[in-house]
């Protein structure tokens, strides 16, 4: 709100009266027209005062136009075939304005405000990091013509306005704003992307072919309505919809991920065609999805609700779904819901979920409310773990309690209790139900507990009961370990059963990253398993290996305590970083010792390895040739293999090499 209020200020829309009077501000306008003799032909209705401008000889009639004249500029055909746009670079206010040629804003000084009357952009608008607004009763602005897409820019029918603009498809970072008893009508537009935003204060929007809405906002709030029936994508954007009879349908949404909803004030939201989504994480200041007081989301075909992982450190590691104050969520009773990843459901003041709900093992639902069907449930139920002390949640269908599945319930008084009522049959096939006693009978030694689980009378248990603290006294001095009463109504009071076997604690060899920063951090795991229903200290120690402390990793010194129900503990360590490759470095640590109620494990001596992201060097093989001064060093190349031929033995001299002696043959 305090962005689009600079907004407004910036583009000359903070304050509806002028700073100087209207007349002022069209003579400065059309004046500089005139002084670049624009070919135009200008008409006016003659019904006021004159006005003297520098070049009259464009204009028709005997009187020259005043301030409260109704004008109109249009091209001259005998003079330019393209005639020049009307270049608006300043704030200005007049009463009516039609053109038949194209009209231009550009730049964050550049504004136009029209208050009365018709008036007709017959070529088009060109708005560009400007503003434009429509404003009073009965005034209404027509853009026609050839369309030329807006952009970075604040669009206002207020006050009554009417703003019909045809020919634009797409909006990039918009802003448009519509008050109460004021209309804009965008026909064409199809996409809208970039951070656009629209603000429907009371009055209507019509862009029934708005098919996309990209990282953007949509508002209705106060009674306003609006026309997006066929809007199929609003991914990563905001969908909010605040006061009673605000109303917005979106029977075309079937993609809405990582989207939020924000209901409030008696709002309603129908996603007809909305069947899975992939939920976004909440920020470190918001939700993913909020319905609050007397509001209603319905989505009656929607089957799976995925939580995207967190993507940043900024947002919260789970998707949180909060409905407040008689807020609802409205599914098909006959068909299942299921959720998957890290989901937090928060319950309060009458608020209801209608429809029946697998719930993965990473739900985690709190808080006090309604569950109109029936509930599979892999995850916990903390009905304390949100905004109240204390909680209760009702399950009117029937009840499933899957292996793995916590029940964590807070107990008190009789005022004092977490309760989880089930109308249905109950089916307890696994999971934990742990109690943690309220510090009042810590001193009040003759208070009973007072905890009750609501299932049908035949429902057994076949999970764990854990306490915090695991004894509880009563009044006759005998401790209470287990007790279990039956009653007539199907209601089951537990209170808890005591564990004596010791919980163990075990570690695990670790591998973390060595970067290039100077210091980065690892985590190193102790894990707990057991009955966990008192707290328990560890002792370690830390041994050196190739990876020396100080020099290559720093690891906080022990002990450590867990609480009651704590399953694990990260200790988090410092490792010293280096720009060049040292190698892969080890250190050790042991655990030491366990307090009462606590062992050692098989593996107590975990290998913490560091490993360099760094390359390892590459080292190539030279050789050396001498050249008679200096040595000089070459690439050694891969020897050739030499085939050794025979050595050809000596031919005997032949004998006609010797001069042959001459022979005399006697008669």
């Amino acid at each position: 709100m305090i962005f689009n209020l600079l907004r407004l200020k910036s583009l000359g829309f903070a304050n509806r009266t002028p700073k100087r009077p209207a007349r002022r501000m069209i003579g400065e306008w059309v004046q500089p027209l005139e002084r670049r003799d624009v070919p135009a032909v200008i008409r006016w209705d003659g019904g006021a005062g004159t006005l003297v401008w520098s070049d009259p000889a464009n204009w028709e009639g005997d009187l020259l136009p005043g301030t409260a004249d109704q004008v109109e500029i249009g091209a001259d055909p005998a003079k330019s075939e393209n005639p020049t746009p009307i270049t608006i670079t300043a704030p200005v206010v007049i009463n009516r304005l039609s053109t038949d040629r194209l009209v231009s804003m550009s730049g964050s000084n550049s504004s136009l405000r029209i208050t009365s009357g018709v008036s007709n952009f017959n070529a088009g608008l060109d708005l560009n990091y400007a503003g434009l607004a429509v404003q009073g009763s009965g005034t209404v602005l027509n853009i026609l013509g050839a369309p030329v897409q807006p952009s970075q820019g604040l669009i206002l029918s207020i006050d009554g306005g009417t703003l019909n603009w045809s020919g634009v498809t797409k909006m990039d970072n918009m802003v448009v704003m519509i008050n109460a008893g004021s209309t804009i009508q965008l026909p064409d537009l199809t996409n809208a992307s970039n951070f656009s935003e629209f603000t429907v204060q009371g009055g209507s929007i019509s862009a029934p072919g708005l098919n996309t809405l990209n990282y953007s906002r949509f508002s209705v709030l106060n009674g306003g309505k609006a026309n997006i029936a066929a809007l199929a994508d609003a991914s990563n954007s905001l969908v909010e919809v605040v006061g009673i009879g605000s109303q917005l349908n979106l029977p075309s949404l079937a993609k809405f991920d990582g989207g939020r909803f924000r209901l409030d004030q008696g709002a309603t939201v129908s996603a007809a065609s909305l069947k899975s989504v992939n939920i976004g994480p909440a920020t470190a200041w918001s939700f993913s999805w909020f319905v609050g007081q007397d509001s209603v989301l319905n989505l009656p075909h929607l089957s799976s609700i995925n939580a995207i992982a967190q993507p940043s450190p900024n947002e919260a590691p789970d998707a949180r779904i909060l409905l407040r104050k008689n807020g609802r969520i409205s599914l098909d009773p006959t068909v299942w819901t299921t959720t998957t990843g890290q989901i937090s459901i928060s319950l309060a003041g009458d608020s209801r979920i209608d429809g029946s709900v697998i719930l993965g093992s990473k739900t985690i639902v709190t808080g006090s409310g309604t569950f109109g069907g029936s509930v599979d449930n892999s995850g916990r139920f903390s009905p304390s773990g949100d905004y109240s002390p204390y909680g209760s949640i009702s399950v009117k269908g029937d009840w499933t309690s899957r292996p793995g599945s916590v029940m964590d319930l807070q107990l008190g008084g009789p005022s004092k209790l977490d309760r989880v009522m089930v109308t249905g049959q109950a089916t307890i096939l696994g999971g934990d139900l742990k109690i943690q006693f309220s510090d009042e009978y810590n001193s009040d030694p003759n208070l009973i507990p007072d905890g009750r689980l609501q299932l049908m009378s035949w429902s057994v248990w076949g999970g764990q009961f854990t306490s915090t603290p695991d004894l509880v006294p009563r009044t006759d001095g005998i401790l209470i370990t287990a007790q279990t009463r039956y009653e007539p109504t199907g209601l089951i009071e537990v209170l808890a059963r005591h564990r004596t076997d010791p919980d163990v604690f075990t570690v695990s060899d670790t591998t973390v990253l060595r970067g290039t920063n100077s210091i980065s951090y690892g985590i190193f795991t102790i894990r707990r398993t057991g009955p966990m229903t008192v707290p328990i200290t560890i002792g370690y120690k830390v041994i050196d290996g190739t990876a020396k402390s100080g020099t290559n990793y720093s690891f906080p010194g022990g002990p450590i305590t867990l609480a009651p129900g704590e399953t694990e503990r990260q200790i988090r360590f410092i490792i010293r970083g280096s720009s060049v490759y040292i190698g892969n470095k080890t250190f050790q640590v042991q655990l030491t010792s366990a307090s009462d109620r606590g062992t050692l494990g098989k593996q107590t001596l975990a290998t913490v390895t560091i490993k360099d992201t760094v390359p390892a060097p590459v080292v190539k093989p030279v050789a050396t040739v001498s050249t008679g001064t200096s040595p000089k060093i070459v690439p050694a190349s891969k020897p050739k293999t030499v085939v050794q031929k025979p050595t050809p033995k000596p031919l005997p001299k032949p004998k006609f090499l010797t001069k042959p002696k001459a022979v005399v043959v006697k008669k």
